[in-house]
């Protein structure tokens, strides 16, 4: 595991309790901000989002199929490695 400098560890705890779904206000008043707004303009790019289907629709349009994603990519291609070499 990593070391947090001291320094970084407030923002590393709010972007911790942002992505598990923590209220946006509630971090925001634990961590001194003078709103939420401000908040939000910092740590808006760890709210959990969900799978836009918009990438795989565009997909299906042009390659007739779903997108893969990149774990999927990665198991396909672990399995066409080992398939190449023998194990």
């Amino acid at each position: 595991m990593a070391l947090i400098p001291i320094s970084k560890l407030p923002a590393h705890l709010a972007s911790l309790m942002i992505s598990n779904g923590e209220d946006i206000v509630r971090v925001s008043r634990l961590m001194g901000h003078a709103n939420a707004a401000f908040t939000l303009n910092v740590y808006s790019h760890m709210l959990p989002r969900e799978h836009d289907p918009s990438g795989d629709r565009l997909a299906s349009l042009v390659f007739g199929n779903k997108m893969e994603r990149s774990q999927d990519f990665g198991d396909t291609l672990a399995r066409s490695f080992f398939a190449k070499s023998g194990s």
